[in-house]
């Protein structure tokens, strides 16, 4: 048994700092890395790996807190092939840094190989409705408006609502409750996305109109709502204020 422990860790190691990357959802993979690693598809690789651990892989970056940003980089020895991964938060933090290596001196099986090495040790998404993590970085809240206002209100009571714009439609931003918000389209009396308030200031837990669930944030005075795509990873679009 002591054995086989020991065959586990080979290869690998983690150095977990005070957050736990498993609090959150939502993982920013930037275009390339170094240039050593841009090379044998490393970055689906991680890409890969991260799915399978149940994150949600965001390929534009943002100032979201919600969101961590890796980082892969060659830790080679003369001996090894080794890599090492890093996740840092909003305020530039790392959260997690994981390391693997290999006996595989060949490059391009190698590194693919170090790199789910350094994974084994990831631990599976599992994000919880509050968070410790604090940010340093001052968010807009949506401005709030009256409680009274509910769905039959839209067409009569401009007033009690803001007006938004993605650039192409007008749409009305409507309080429901106390962290409930609604997003309309001027076209449509069916709410475009359902905004519910997250233990983080500025930050939403979103439903839009095709059940989707997905995250929004407030940034400059503006709604951000990141869209799922066919191939897992996310686009923004933002909602200007008018």
């Amino acid at each position: 048994m002591k054995k086989l422990f020991v065959s586990i860790l080979i290869g690998t190691s983690s150095i977990v700092f005070s957050q736990n990357i498993s609090d959150y959802e939502y993982i920013y993979v930037p275009n390339s890395f170094e240039k050593k690693m841009d090379k044998f598809n490393l970055r689906n690789t991680l890409i890969q790996q991260l799915k399978s651990k149940k994150y949600k892989i965001i390929q534009e970056d943002n100032n979201s807190c919600a969101v961590l940003k890796a980082d892969l980089l060659d830790d080679s020895s003369f001996l090894k092939n080794k890599v090492k991964i890093t996740f840092k938060d909003c305020n530039n933090k790392i959260i997690q840094e994981l390391k693997g290596s290999t006996d595989d001196k060949d490059f391009e099986t190698g590194y693919p190989d170090a790199l789910k090495n350094a994974t084994k040790t990831l631990t599976i998404s599992n994000p919880k409705t509050t968070t410790s993590l604090e940010s340093n970085k001052e968010t807009t809240p949506v401005a709030t408006i009256s409680e009274n206002v509910n769905t039959t209100s839209i067409a009569t009571s401009q007033e009690k609502s803001l007006n938004f714009t993605n650039g192409q439609l007008n749409y009305q931003l409507i309080k429901l409750g106390q962290n409930q918000l609604i997003l309309v389209s001027s076209q449509s009396s069916t709410p475009f996305a359902k905004l519910t308030e997250s233990s983080k200031p500025g930050i939403f837990h979103v439903v839009l109109e095709n059940n989707q669930k997905t995250l929004a944030y407030t940034e400059n005075g503006n709604i951000v709502i990141e869209f799922p795509q066919s191939d897992g990873s996310f686009s923004k679009q933002v909602f200007q204020k008018k």
